[in-house]
């Protein structure tokens, strides 16, 4: 692995920076309301209201912005809690809850800006205006939504792309650890915690884009929190609830929960059966 290679690793960053992630969105939010433009321009039309260009731009630019700056909160919510894996309906839940809270609250901050600017349209008090356009809000967020988890998924790793060593900083000073001397790895909450020797080294990132990174002929995830070097696992005991307790050769246990104990089982057998 080059140094490249490492230093960009050591300094994980989201897929986009706040401000990406706030222009693309102003982008989303001014197509999405140039293609309502017409019905807006319609409906204000025949309530005897001619807004200028001038008027309207404003109002589009200014709604476009609005929207705009929930972006990066749908971005966080799909890197850190995306609709896959085993906590999908928990997570969608998380998400449809999100979109549900913020667009009324846009609603209601777009119907005060409005009182600062020339009618462009009936549209009513600040209920009716929620109860008509709140669904379409959430429906567009839903997009939003759903195009985050595409451009945020981390891409996989080629086959000759994994990594061998990670640097860490330890006092000052940054150390090379060898993955193949990492005994296990677990997510501490920002970090990741590589367990090698007794020691513990903290590197900054999420357990899923470092896993994705990894062998997967030399570790396994058996947790949602923990990854496995297969070769320091000892013994691997069932437990009454679908769990399993993995010993490794240093003496340590480890929980193996039950979605992740058959893929365990599979990557163990297939190591003592390759030739």
């Amino acid at each position: 692995m080059t140094d490249a290679t490492v230093d960009s690793f050591v300094s994980v960053r989201p897929v986009w920076s706040h401000a990406r992630a706030v222009g693309f969105g102003l982008m989303f939010w001014l197509a999405f309301l140039l293609a309502l433009e017409p019905g807006n321009l319609v409906r204000a039309g025949r309530a005897g209201l001619h807004p200028g260009l001038a008027i309207e731009a404003t109002r589009i630019a200014v709604a476009s912005l609005l929207g705009a700056l929930t972006c990066p909160l749908i971005l966080w919510l799909a890197r850190r809690f995306p609709i896959r894996g085993r906590a999908w309906p928990r997570h969608a839940a998380l998400h449809a809850a999100s979109a549900a809270l913020l667009a009324p609250t846009l609603i209601v901050i777009g119907a005060a800006i409005a009182t600062w600017m020339p009618p462009t349209s009936i549209g009513g008090g600040v209920a009716d205006q929620v109860a008509s356009n709140v669904l379409l809000l959430i429906a567009a967020m839903a997009v939003l939504d759903a195009g985050a988890h595409l451009l945020g998924r981390p891409a996989p790793a080629p086959a000759a792309g994994y990594l061998s060593r990670v640097a860490a900083p330890a006092r000052g000073r940054m150390v090379l650890i060898d993955l193949a001397e990492v005994d296990w790895i677990e997510a501490q909450g920002n970090y990741i915690g590589l367990r090698a020797g007794g020691a513990v080294h903290l590197v900054r990132g999420a357990l899923s884009r470092f896993e994705a990174r990894l062998d997967p002929a030399a570790f396994v995830r058996i947790h949602r929190r923990t990854i496995v070097n297969l070769d320091r696992v000892r013994e691997v005991v069932a437990l009454g609830n679908g769990d399993a307790l993995v010993r490794l050769r240093d003496g340590a246990e480890l929980r193996a929960s039950r979605g992740f104990g058959a893929i365990l089982h599979r990557r163990l057998h297939q190591r003592s059966t390759i030739p």
